[in-house]
């Protein structure tokens, strides 16, 4: 699957070649490289508040081959993002609206990288988180886990040198893409733990919101 990066000066960017027609929404990328309809790709969007950049799995709906004369219109092709990218997607939108922190999302998953460390019965699996919501967390890793398997969660969040513990459910696996991990659904304890997670989040919310770039580690 081949990558494609794509990198915005400014918000404005992204919603001026953004696809609503699309299902699931999608964008142009201007390219003169050969793509063949259907083809998969994996888009890298870049922002000055998230460096790192947001993957999205994306399907080409259509292309613009360039011309040999002279033509306003610019070689490129459509991404699909599809029904499967919603979140991030919902996400993405809201982020370059300004409407991040307007309003708190469950299941808005915010881009970051951070460290974790998946803990079983058995072993302690360290992982990267690569997004995460008030809901839960996506940690890309190659170890495979069973659906609604019960486990622990170290997160290491402010790039702390000292874990906090949560508990969680295997939602939903990923393997075979771009980027492999598994889903993970928090099961709070207590309130105070529901709480922290919520006030990372927002925190994190407020720094992209306001132009600064989000926790790493």
């Amino acid at each position: 699957m081949r990558t494609i990066a794509v990198h915005f000066s400014s918000n404005r960017m992204f919603m001026q070649d953004y696809l609503r027609e699309l299902p699931g929404g999608g964008l142009f990328v201007e390219t003169s490289e050969s793509f063949e309809i259907e083809e998969r790709v994996q888009a890298l969007l870049v922002f000055p508040e998230i460096p790192e950049g947001l993957k999205l799995e994306c399907s080409v709906a259509w292309r613009r081959k360039p011309t040999k004369w002279r033509s306003s219109l610019a070689p490129g092709i459509g991404l699909a993002f599809g029904t499967g990218n919603r979140s991030r997607v919902e996400f993405l939108l809201d982020y370059c609206r300004g409407e991040l922190s307007a309003s708190r999302k469950k299941g808005r998953r915010i881009p970051v990288d951070l460290q974790v460390d998946i803990v079983d019965s058995t072993e302690r699996i360290s992982g990267r988180i690569r997004d995460i919501s008030r809901g839960g967390v996506f940690v890309s890793t190659d170890r495979r886990f069973d659906r609604d398997a019960l486990i622990e969660l170290d997160l290491y969040l402010d790039s702390s040198d000292t874990p906090e513990r949560y508990s969680g459910r295997v939602a939903w696996l990923r393997a075979g893409e771009a980027e492999s991990g598994v889903g993970i659904e928090f099961l709070f304890r207590a309130p105070i733990r529901r709480q922290r997670i919520s006030q990372f989040v927002s925190r994190i919310e407020r720094l992209i919101a306001e132009g600064k770039v989000p926790v790493s580690s």
